[in-house]
């Protein structure tokens, strides 16, 4: 039998703060807004479309991340490969959501594409699940110091040295600080030093 997973990410600006609510049973609900922006070819421009979006989450995840949900700066998570799991479950339903950018192949890398998606952006966190030299967070690192952009940069992956006593998967993503609590919290962190 098939798994069949239906997913939606959108990537975009709050409109206005998260507002919190409580029903008369005290089961919380927020509500916010999202714009999300995209370019279209109108004749022979690319011009931009804005689409909004209402959002409404229940009970304590709505009351677990109010206090994140408002108009600002924003930061970009770019990861590769099957740790992507665990960015998307890091940033699910962040009041200041990042924008997560899944990012295919390290080498060759569409620097213009990228830098069109970060526009606004003040910190990158860049997330893999292999040695952080020479991968993901090194290609980045290299670029913004080539270009002198003023992005802060932030690299999650697994350091250089031999793993003796790691049992599985997530035990190995939870000591490196790529699992989704942890990515999180990096996030967060990042955020509040901007």
């Amino acid at each position: 039998m098939a798994n069949d997973i239906n997913s939606v990410t959108l990537v975009g600006r709050m409109t206005r703060d998260g507002e919190l609510k409580y029903t008369n049973s005290s089961l919380a609900v927020l509500k916010f807004s999202l714009a999300v922006n995209r370019k279209k070819k109108s004749g022979n421009d690319w011009v931009d479309e804005v689409s909004y979006f209402d959002i409404v989450l229940w009970g304590k995840q709505g009351e677990a991340i109010q206090k994140y949900l408002s108009k600002g700066k924003q930061v970009a998570v770019l990861f590769h490969g099957s740790v992507g799991s665990e960015v998307i479950k890091a940033v699910e339903g962040m009041k200041e959501r990042p924008i997560a950018i899944s990012i295919p192949m390290i080498q060759p890398l569409d620097f213009r594409y990228l830098l069109e998606r970060l526009e606004g952006i003040h910190a990158l966190i860049t997330v893999e699940e292999h040695f952080i030299e020479g991968g993901l967070g090194t290609v980045i690192s290299e670029w913004l110091t080539k270009e002198k952009l003023p992005f802060k940069l932030v690299r999650l992956g697994i350091k250089n040295e031999f793993i003796h006593s790691i049992k599985n998967k997530s035990g190995m993503r939870d000591l490196y600080g790529i699992s989704s609590h942890k990515i999180r919290r990096t996030i967060l962190e990042t955020l509040s030093n901007e």
